[in-house]
């Protein structure tokens, strides 16, 4: 669609990142009964539709169309096979557009291209003819021709959309092919299907084949977690219960303290009684090292700024029971994440609070002060694919910006011969490093102590010890930054 056709209304995000709101009068026409199941292909389109052009959240998005439900009887509209195939399809042309863009745009003329409907509706098609090799090509055809029919805004291209998915069908391996001539960024840019300006800058902060390495990490499944809680449970009866759930039937422990614990693919853990009845939470293993690099004495006092979901506090508050534990986060509905989370565990020593931890101020002063800050997210990509298409410069900048006023006001916090850790899961020195070293020029009432101190395999921080610096190029696993200050006395 041409630019100057399109209504904008301008929404913000967290970091100031500029987000177009688009309203267009042509969606999905909704001839179904209220009790007709929805299918996974209309969701996909839905979800991606209001992402790509209305600027809707995706997250939230896709739990509200799977949640519909039949206005009389009040039973689901979408079956669990649907469900499971809208995600697929959701997800796999997120972490796959520009490789499908790339195959239909050699058979639209260049008008066509700007119909943002159309190509979000052919890129579903496409990733079923390219990817899902399950789904008969002609079902896919065939779908795709009848969304198309069913969306008032691109009916017209109906002939078009079968046209052009048959001609893919007919040419797989051509619509997959990248041309070599094309200079090393690009090519890796399109068969990984991330943004150019982050390609770049990963390749010239970390080299070609690391680069390379944390595309193929983002583009791979996510690996999903449970931390024993080593307050309910002990090991050995956590782990014979726990092993059916994890991959290959095998509870291993990993990570600090060997607390974590890896999960099968599709496993719906959170439903389990384990987890329900507290005896494990869902958090990734790198999150714990930063709870090992704050090392927190038992009978102490920790702020925990910018405290949702609450697996920090409450791992803080496993490993140091009888310290007194602050959380703050930014509103209620973060805050009520934080107190969910310390019920089901059935923790006792964590407080809450609802302030904006740029300004949150008290007379106490605490020994401990965690700031897991706000951040571009860059290190984590394979948990949120969506993300690599709204991130910027800018944004970037804005949450490096938030991220120094933190630090500023943790200073203001922390007792004498106190400790700040300042931590993000991004992996652009901008927000890791630069902040790091304008915290120690603006506050030289504070020392940088080595992370190596407190963490002793090498492969979790940088090469000179000075930082846990987790990273998917050189770990496989999500990011994370952190580093440790102590106030002068």
């Amino acid at each position: 669609m041409r630019e100057e056709k399109r209504n904008i209304r301008e929404k913000k995000d967290f970091y100031g990142n500029s987000r177009e709101k688009r309203n267009f009068g042509g969606r999905l026409r909704d001839n179904r009964r209220n009790d007709e199941k929805l299918d996974a292909r209309s969701i996909a389109f839905e979800a991606l539709f209001k992402f790509f052009i209305k600027g809707y959240d995706l997250e939230s998005t896709v739990d509200k169309l799977f949640d519909q439900k039949d206005f009389a009887t009040k039973t689901p509209l979408v079956p669990v096979t649907e469900k499971k195939l809208a995600y697929e399809i959701i997800y796999g042309v997120l972490r796959n557009k520009s490789r499908l863009d790339f195959a239909i745009d050699k058979y639209l003329v260049q008008p066509v291209r700007e119909e943002e409907e159309l190509k979000i509706l052919l890129e579903i098609g496409c990733y079923q003819i390219l990817f899902l090799t399950r789904i008969p090509d002609f079902a896919a055809v065939n779908e795709s021709v009848n969304l198309c029919k069913k969306n008032s805004r691109i009916a017209k291209f109906s002939d078009l959309v079968n046209a052009v998915l048959r001609k893919i069908i007919t040419e797989k391996s051509r619509a997959l092919e990248i041309p070599n001539k094309l200079p090393f960024e690009e090519k890796i840019a399109l068969e990984y299907s991330h943004p150019l300006w982050l390609v770049e800058r990963w390749v010239a902060q970390f080299g070609k084949t690391p680069a390379q390495k944390i595309l193929q990490f983002n583009n791979s499944m996510p690996d999903i977690f449970v931390r024993r809680n080593s307050c309910l449970t002990n090991k050995n009866k956590f782990e014979a219960t726990i092993a059916k759930s994890c991959a290959n039937n095998v509870a291993r422990a990993v990570g600090f303290n060997s607390l974590y614990y890896k999960i099968k693919a599709g496993e719906r853990i959170e439903k389990s009684d384990l987890f329900l009845s507290g005896q494990c939470t869902i958090q990734a293993t790198s999150s714990g090292w930063v709870a090992a690099l704050l090392d927190v004495e038992n009978s102490k006092s920790v702020l925990d700024l910018c405290a949702a979901p609450g697996g920090k506090s409450t791992l803080i508050s496993e490993i140091a029971p009888n310290s007194q534990i602050l959380a703050v986060d930014i509103n209620f509905k973060r805050a009520k994440m934080i107190s969910d989370t310390i019920k089901r565990l059935l923790i006792k020593n964590v407080d809450i609070a609802v302030a904006d931890a740029k300004l949150f101020s008290l007379s106490k002063k605490f020994d401990y002060v965690l700031i897991d800050a706000p951040c571009s997210a860059t290190g984590v990509i394979n948990h949120h694919p969506e993300s690599r298409w709204i991130r910027s410069v800018s944004a970037i900048e804005n949450a490096a910006a938030i991220q120094k006023e933190l630090l500023q006001n943790a200073a203001q916090l922390v007792e004498k011969n106190g400790v700040i850790v300042y931590s993000t899961c991004s992996l652009e020195n901008e927000e890791n490093r630069e902040v790091v070293e304008f915290f120690l020029k603006e506050n030289p009432d504070f020392t940088l102590i080595s992370a190596k101190e407190k963490i002793a395999d090498s492969q979790l921080l940088s090469s000179n010890g000075d930082f846990l610096e987790i990273t998917p190029n050189k770990n496989f696993a999500d990011a994370i930054f952190a580093a440790r200050f102590q106030k002068k006395s």
